[in-house]
């Protein structure tokens, strides 16, 4: 038989049974670590008055949905036949107007430029005049020798700055003149754009509002747990309610309450559907 090893002098030969029961341990306690961790952020997570947010926001976008049907059954046939075939017409008009509204959109592009640099030096002019009326004032107060040279300066700044304003004036005229040929070319769409809005105000403003409370992968993401931290959809408002105020030195101030127009069991409040508003009462 082989005689048996002997250990390596400074080496402790229960190390690697000790290294393996201290990796077990450490592997327990994070396993236990995530799960305490994952029952917390869900126990903070799935509150019971989110549940009643998202039935009143069902039930806010089916309303939202009839109301903006309503109001688009309301247009007249006829006026949208007439908007629709006035908006074709200025298609057209846009079409065979196309070079000149280009040549005139790039003269007011290129004087947009010449009057932000214009203004750019005007601003500046005025900031070097308050300098340099302080370095006179002071040097004159003084009865410094530079005092002239200061003056000097500050005279030629000023007449600078009066150029630039005449310039500046000369540049916002020709930039109102280069804005009324657009909108003389382009009146037709202009004019149609706007009867368009007043037509369906009702219904674009409903739509509007639709796209902001609907249910979407980007309200899914701000509600998911821990990123709910930011900015979620789904959260408690503040409601002033009439009758609720603080006696603060001797004169009755409102007072926020915590509601939600979901909690109606715990709120006891009644949302109701008047005029495209849900009028909140206790």
């Amino acid at each position: 038989m082989p005689p048996p090893s002997k250990p390596e002098p400074g080496r402790d030969p229960g190390m690697a049974d000790r290294a393996r029961k201290l990796n077990v341990v450490f592997a327990l306690t994070s396993i236990g670590m995530l799960v305490a961790f994952t029952v917390m952020i869900w126990a903070d997570y799935d509150r019971e008055w989110k549940k009643y947010q998202n039935q009143f926001n069902r039930l806010e976008v089916t309303v939202t949905k009839e109301q903006a049907a309503q109001a688009l059954g309301k247009v007249d046939a006829t006026r949208r036949q007439e908007l629709q075939a006035e908006l074709e017409r200025a298609k057209q008009e846009e079409s065979q107007r196309k070079g000149e509204i280009k040549k005139a959109q790039a003269e007011r592009d290129k004087l947009e430029g010449e009057w932000y640099a214009i203004d750019q030096d005007f601003r500046f002019t005025k900031a070097e005049i308050d300098v340099a009326r302080y370095d006179f004032e002071e040097a004159a107060h003084k009865n410094l020798k530079s005092a002239p040279a200061k003056q000097k300066r500050l005279q030629d700044l000023i007449a600078r700055w009066e150029d630039l304003n005449k310039k500046l004036e000369d540049v916002n005229a020709r930039k109102d003149a280069a804005d009324k040929q657009l909108a003389t070319l382009d009146a037709t769409r202009i004019d149609a754009e706007k009867k368009s809005k007043e037509l369906f105000g009702d219904y674009n403003r409903l739509e509007d509002r639709l796209q902001k409370i609907k249910p979407g992968l980007v309200t899914t993401v701000r509600n998911l747990p821990v990123l709910d931290l930011a900015n979620p959809s789904l959260k408690v408002n503040q409601i002033m309610p009439s009758n609720l105020q603080d006696d603060v030195i001797f004169s009755g101030t409102p007072k926020a309450a915590k509601a939600c127009s979901w909690q109606a069991r715990k709120c006891s409040i009644v949302c109701e559907t008047v005029n495209s508003r849900y009028i909140m009462r206790e």
